[in-house]
């Protein structure tokens, strides 16, 4: 059997990166001056489009009422457009993030597979630990001018279509002042009560955000 002799020493637990999720949400408003009817990208897929037969035409997607929160650090973002190309075979669309309604970071090109607006797919563009070429803050995100562009880079005429755009975004939520495991004991120090404490918190952590979710 150990013995512990002594009072038990505090050691404060350094806090882990605790990585979290929110989406994915989907666009309220959709605006552009040369898409036709681009309300229709809003919203869940559904199988109607917002489309264009031009080259080189935008639509912004934004909306998407996102609450991270306050002094996170965003790690990585997933755009998912919902697409097809009027023509037979794959043609390419490009993807560019709005920060404060304007276009920011880096651009993602994709091809959109050929078909009408009932065979629009999903394309997955970025994802954890991508940024876009960009820095993020929690405010970006939440603000309703937050979002993607969508441009019909795609040469050679044909109809493009877009039925929805969803994004996730992951951060960290671990800030100085909200993490209860700098003040925890170890096992050795706090012994089983601190452990329970901490482990109560990250229950209560994952309930939360299956609740966002």
């Amino acid at each position: 059997m150990l013995l512990l002799l002594g009072a038990p020493q505090q050691s404060r637990v350094s806090a882990a990166p605790l990585f979290d999720t929110q989406g994915p949400k989907y666009a309220g408003t959709a605006t552009s001056a040369t898409w036709t009817n681009p309300s229709n990208a809003t919203g869940v897929e559904n199988n109607v489009c917002a489309s264009t037969s031009g080259d080189n035409e935008n639509i912004d997607l934004t909306n998407f009422s996102f609450s991270i929160p306050a002094g996170s650090t965003i790690t990585g973002i997933r755009v998912e457009p919902k697409s097809a190309f009027g023509v037979v075979g794959f043609e390419n669309l490009t993807a560019t993030l709005l920060k404060s309604g304007t276009p920011a970071g880096s651009s993602k090109t994709y091809a959109a597979i050929g078909g009408g607006c009932a065979q629009t797919t999903f394309t997955s563009l970025g994802g954890a630990g991508d940024t876009w070429g960009a820095s993020w803050t929690a405010s970006d995100i939440n603000a309703t001018n937050f979002g993607v562009r969508i441009n019909s880079s795609a040469s050679g005429g044909g109809q493009k279509f877009l039925d929805a755009v969803r994004i996730t975004v992951f951060y960290d939520p671990t800030t100085p002042t909200n993490v209860p495991e700098a003040d925890t004991l170890l096992l050795f120090g706090g012994g089983l009560g601190g452990l329970a404490t901490w482990l109560g918190w990250q229950k209560s952590k994952l309930r939360a955000r299956q609740k966002k979710n």
